[in-house]
């Protein structure tokens, strides 16, 4: 063979001249499983999202409850320290749940404001709600509030500068808030003269 001449490669020899092609398309089985990976990653995106928007819907929900519940249920309870300063007991009684008067009779309002109880009612002048939980309560025994119900607390404010607080439980029937527990308290240094 002289220089300069090119031999002449077997039948069946790759020529390694030429540079090998690379294949541009993916098989087949790679791209079903490229396309499996990427529906599976949108699966899980999209019920991230979904759940996702979920909670902000529950989470706004709940927002709205509360704000739109919660001055009716401060609505009934001022009403009800006004009524016993005023030592109106029918109207007072008329704010707790029928529920809660079955179990509860007028006579118990009434010693609330007897003797130096009625400190607790005496130089009321307004009340806050520092914290509001609203459940749906069903419960087998039909003494205990059922349907929405609110756990309420807060501060009542006297005439001199006096502050106690209250807890109550009240029962939404029909539009209206009613008692189905309430419990106020005021600083010792009230019941001195």
């Amino acid at each position: 063979m002289e220089e300069g001449e090119i031999a002449a490669l077997p039948e069946g020899a790759p020529n390694l001249a030429q540079p090998a092609t690379v294949q541009d398309e993916p098989t087949p089985k790679l791209r079903e499983s490229r396309r499996t990976i990427l529906l599976v990653l949108a699966g899980i995106v999209g019920l991230g999202v979904l759940g996702a928007v979920a909670c902000v819907a529950f989470i706004g929900f709940t927002l709205f409850q509360i704000n739109t519940q919660t001055p009716d249920v401060q609505k009934t309870v001022d009403e009800f320290m006004r009524a016993m300063q005023a030592r109106d007991y029918d109207k007072a009684y008329a704010l707790f749940s029928a529920r809660s008067r079955r179990q509860t009779p007028i006579q118990d309002l009434k010693k609330l404001t007897e003797g130096n109880n009625f400190v607790l009612f005496d130089g009321y002048e307004s009340l806050v709600i520092q914290n509001i939980r609203l459940n749906s309560m069903v419960n087998a025994d039909q003494n205990q509030p059922q349907g929405l119900v609110a756990q309420v607390d807060g501060t009542v404010k006297y005439q001199k500068g006096f502050v106690g607080s209250f807890r109550a439980v009240l029962e939404k029937e029909g539009t209206a808030w009613r008692l189905h527990w309430f419990n106020v308290t005021v600083p010792p240094d009230k019941f001195s003269p």
